[in-house]
């Protein structure tokens, strides 16, 4: 009778207890649901950037990942990041890799710029364009009677085998005809003309010597 009373004391103080710690427990958890979750962590404030870590089990799936590929400063599509090297003619170690304001991973070379492909149509540096020669034609010397002095004459070639080193009489001239144009020595100056009416300056004798410039043509 007396270990009866003794043990009901104590069996009530026990359920008590668990009664207790399971409150605790359910109020705990009824608190953290009330709270919210959790908030998420903030946003690293570094730059927001593709690193592509290629190891020697992951080689393949790096260089295959699809990405905006931008060649020569132009998007030219998706493809995958070996590709778009292949597409910059550079290593896929080469390419700038990182993420648009969309969040996907876009790939360039540098600043985007390549260089421009070599053509068959431009001329090699420092060769000058071809000067065609200058016009030839026949020289003729009057000297009382036409006498021909070749059919290869240039104009310049032409005034200096009439001209040069021989001065005109004052009031007279010396004529001479070059392919279909007449030449004429008169005080001091070399003229020409297409129709022996009207005569243009070519050039003037040096005084003294009466040595005749030569003709640039």
């Amino acid at each position: 009778m007396a270990l009866k009373s003794l043990r009901g004391p104590r069996v009530v103080v026990f359920a008590a207890g668990i009664v207790l710690v399971l409150a605790a427990v359910v109020a705990f958890g009824w608190f953290g649901r009330a709270r919210g979750p959790a908030p998420a962590p903030a946003p690293s404030s570094g730059p927001r950037s593709l690193q592509v870590q290629i190891g020697s089990e992951d080689v393949n799936q790096g260089l295959d990942r699809q990405v905006r590929c931008f060649a020569g400063g132009q998007y030219v599509g998706m493809l995958s990041l070996s590709a778009c090297a292949d597409r910059n003619g550079v290593e896929p170690g080469a390419m700038d890799v990182g993420i648009d304001a969309m969040g996907t991973a876009e790939a360039s070379v540098g600043d985007g710029s390549e260089a421009p492909p070599a053509s068959d149509d431009l001329a090699p540096p420092g060769l000058a364009e071809p000067v065609a020669p200058p016009p030839v034609g026949a020289c003729w010397l009057n000297a009382g009677t036409w006498r021909k002095l070749g059919d290869d004459y240039t104009l310049d070639a032409c005034v200096q085998a009439l001209f040069a080193g021989r001065c005109a009489a004052p009031g007279s001239a010396l004529y001479g005809r070059w392919s279909d144009q007449t030449l004429r020595l008169f005080a001091g100056r070399v003229e020409r003309s297409n129709d022996n009416r009207t005569f243009q300056l070519l050039a003037r004798q040096t005084p003294g010597n009466c040595a005749v410039p030569h003709i640039a043509e």
